[in-house]
């Protein structure tokens, strides 16, 4: 398969950074003084869609929207894709889901295919199969579900994603659901047996952007910093 990566001209960074936010009646969190110091920034704080783009686009894609401090795709259509790239680091992710949600957020994506489930491992959000929740899409399952793993499918939860060289980290609810190493062989195991074994750059490229993918989840507050 031929693959074309998508690139953003400056012009088109310069006036997706500059878009006017979108106004909801909740005040935006903060960062802390030692959040600020450790380079924490906000991809969406509630309030605005700035940090943002469609996946293979160059605008921000209509489906989603900021309504009531809560963002949420009403359409389960464009993947929403972070404007900056990120090699290592660590996310915090608050975010709910409702009803049928299916819901992912991947990293590393190199946007070379029609979807970035099929670009890069990324973190299911909520999936039909609710036990699924905190794994890598069609890869590996959570080896720690929690007492109760239906609670992930009720109120907040918090996620975070650590990326550290070939480390991947997936938490919820600050319990550990899932680690795993890329590029080992297990996680070539792994790949030769899921629908992404043809894609040879699964799993390889070390920067890319955050995508966000899915229906039925909601999300209120979504922070990142690259780890040095």
């Amino acid at each position: 398969m031929t693959c074309t990566r998508f690139v953003l001209t400056p012009l088109v960074m310069v006036l997706l950074a500059t878009a006017a936010p979108l106004l909801t009646g909740q005040t935006a969190p903060r960062l802390t003084a030692r959040e600020k110091a450790a380079g924490w920034k906000y991809l969406f704080d509630g309030s605005s869609l700035t940090s943002w783009r469609g996946y293979q686009q160059n605008k921000i894609p209509t489906n989603w929207v900021v309504r009531d401090g809560v963002l949420t795709d009403n359409e389960a259509g464009v993947a929403l894709t972070s404007l900056d790239t990120w090699q290592d680091f660590e996310m915090i992710i608050e975010w709910r889901a409702e009803g049928d949600a299916q819901a992912g957020i991947y990293y590393h994506v190199t946007e070379d295919f029609p979807s970035p489930v099929d670009c890069a491992p990324g973190m299911w959000l909520a999936t039909l199969k609710n036990k699924d929740t905190g794994g890598v899409p069609n890869m590996y399952q959570p080896f720690r579900e929690g007492a109760k793993p239906m609670e992930y499918m009720r109120g907040w939860n918090e996620t975070r994603i650590i990326v550290t060289g070939f480390h991947v980290e997936h938490w919820i609810n600050n319990m550990v659901v899932l680690t795993y190493e890329l590029n080992s062989a297990g996680f070539k195991q792994h790949l030769a047996a899921s629908p992404y074994a043809k894609n040879k750059e699964y799993g390889t490229t070390e920067r890319g952007p955050i995508v966000i993918q899915g229906r039925g989840v909601q999300f209120r507050s979504i922070k990142i910093h690259e780890i040095p």
